[in-house]
């Protein structure tokens, strides 16, 4: 089990990291086209 944890983490931080980039790609679009609407 603490293998198992180990691991876990390691590849969340990696898949975090990958999705976290795209989503905030997408996040960075709406928002700048909700602020730039509202400014």
């Amino acid at each position: 089990q603490s293998v198992g944890r180990s691991v876990g983490r390691s590849v969340g931080r990696l898949v975090g990291r990958s999705v976290g980039r795209s989503v905030g790609r997408l996040v960075g679009r709406s928002v700048g086209r909700s602020s730039g609407e509202r400014i």
